[in-house]
């Protein structure tokens, strides 16, 4: 009798996160399995570099100028570092199992395909074998990198004034259901919508807002874009209870027409949100055909 062959891969099992949770969290605790940063600092640091640049802490562009601050070194980007689908990605040239083979020594933070990862001599430490994904870019990071400077966030441990401002008086065309609007200053989306709706909603900027998130994901050690944090916030602050749109039948344009008024953040998808102001949608793209899954009334 012939036994099935199991290739044996160079993986351990670590989760870092305080609460244990195996959530949408993986840059924080790569960047901490890998540097021996706490997942709190770090999460506190990723959530700084990320209101300098105004994206989501666990976005690449976040993340690269947070392991540059700390002293990471660069040590491999593949031709396809920038890819914009799965189909890209793949057509790297090394998986991560081949990066730790030729890498035996040392700690690194590797970026796979939605995925962030780390390694210490010569072994992956996640809540998953990621070995057999492709390689995307690669940081080794210094044996003294816990005891550098590195960017702290005091205001995650303030307690947020949340106060509304009146909302903009809005001109617009008999008809007319949505407008153009985007709070980021640098007018760009680093996957912030709900950062962007709730802003929009309540009238507040989007470094309020962006705080505001950032501190309920430290308090539920989840990620800042996770929708889990955003609903949690949101069934807070809700006026009365949040209405539940069963299987996404309903599309906007229905929901303006039965709700010309208010102050309303919609869920249109896994991630996605959008804001409602008195029968208007309010985003950088017009979802007015989209279904919606939860809404909220925030005012």
């Amino acid at each position: 009798m012939y036994r099935k062959r199991i290739e044996k891969t160079n993986w351990k099992m670590q989760n870092v996160n305080p609460q244990g949770k195996d959530c949408n969290d993986c840059v924080f605790r790569a960047i901490a399995g890998g540097t021996g940063i706490s997942w709190k600092d770090t999460f506190a640091g990723l959530c700084q570099t990320g209101l300098s640049l105004h994206a989501m802490p666990d976005y690449p562009i976040v993340f690269r100028k947070y392991l540059k601050e700390i002293g990471a070194r660069y040590v491999y980007k593949s031709a396809q570092a920038h890819a914009h689908t799965e189909d890209e990605a793949s057509t790297a040239d090394m998986t991560a199992g081949e990066f730790i083979r030729q890498h035996p020594k040392g700690n690194y933070v590797l970026r796979l395909w939605w995925h962030v990862t780390c390694a210490r001599d010569g072994f992956l430490y996640d809540t998953w074998d990621a070995s057999s994904e492709k390689l995307l870019e690669a940081w080794e990071i210094p044996p003294d990198i816990a005891s550098a400077p590195r960017p702290s966030a005091p205001w995650l441990y303030e307690r947020s004034e949340r106060r509304l401002a009146p909302l903009e008086d809005i001109d617009v065309a008999a008809g007319q259901t949505f407008l153009f609007r985007n709070p980021s200053p640098v007018n760009r989306g680093y996957q912030d919508s709900f950062v962007r709706a709730i802003a929009l909603a309540e009238g507040r900027t989007w470094e309020e807002a962006y705080q505001d998130l950032c501190r309920q994901a430290l308090s539920q050690c989840n990620n800042p874009q996770s929708t889990s944090v955003a609903a949690s916030y949101l069934s807070r602050y809700a006026v009365g209870t949040c209405r539940y749109f069963t299987r996404g039948k309903t599309p906007v344009k229905e929901f303006l027409a039965s709700h010309p008024s208010g102050a309303w953040v919609l869920q249109l998808g896994k991630g996605w949100a959008s804001a409602v102001v008195d029968g208007v949608l309010m985003d950088t793209r017009n979802y007015i055909n989209k279904p919606i899954e939860v809404a909220w009334r925030l005012r």
